[in-house]
């Protein structure tokens, strides 16, 4: 699990990723924007209750999502915000393949340095 520091607040998703930029992907939509005066890029998952019924299963992905993201965190460029949501209820893809296919939508939307 990312600390507290490394994850989006509410306030913040309300505010600033209204206007964000989107990638969808099959499994992921990932709204991102850049603030200035940031020092450290934020991450956060959701996943909705039409994903995932039970809230066992939904914060079961939300920790996968976290462990897939928590290596690509230095590589973030650190003004970045970042929402990831689930689009599928996956459980059974490897953490790595996450790793990876996340890894990708953020190189898509220029988040990595």
């Amino acid at each position: 699990m990312l600390p507290k520091r490394s994850r989006l607040s509410k306030q913040t998703i309300e505010k600033q990723l209204i206007r964000a930029r989107r990638i969808k992907t099959s499994r992921f939509l990932v709204m991102y924007d850049k603030k200035v005066g940031v020092n450290a890029p934020q991450v956060s998952f959701s996943v909705s209750k039409k994903v995932a019924n039970t809230a066992v299963l939904r914060n079961r992905l939300r920790r996968r999502g976290y462990s897939a993201v928590e290596a690509l965190i230095p590589d973030l460029s650190p003004s970045s915000l970042i929402l990831v949501s689930y689009l599928t209820p996956d459980t059974q893809t490897p953490i790595k393949d996450l790793t990876l296919e996340i890894k990708g939508i953020f190189e898509k939307a220029g988040l990595l340095r």
